[in-house]
């Protein structure tokens, strides 16, 4: 997930969002813009908002669902 210009992990992905590593400051209801890049080589740009955090993992959702086809070309084990 690259947010601004800095590259975060994403940690799981679904349809309605993500969880990440974001080690800076982010409050909650907070609205994110963003780029994931698919295992196809694909960018998709998102918008959400934050609905929680604990420690340095934050949850993501979606403004607009994902198509399911591409959560199943995302690889969180990179």
């Amino acid at each position: 997930m690259i947010i601004g210009n800095i590259e975060y992990e994403v940690l799981d992905i679904s349809q309605g969002g993500l969880r990440f590593s974001y080690d800076n400051e982010i409050d909650i209801e907070e609205r994110v813009q963003g780029i994931i890049e698919f295992s196809d080589g694909e960018f998709k740009a998102v918008e959400g908002k934050i609905v929680w955090k604990k420690g340095s993992q934050v949850g993501l959702k979606f403004k607009n669902h994902l198509p399911f086809f591409k959560i199943s070309l995302f690889d969180t084990n990179d």
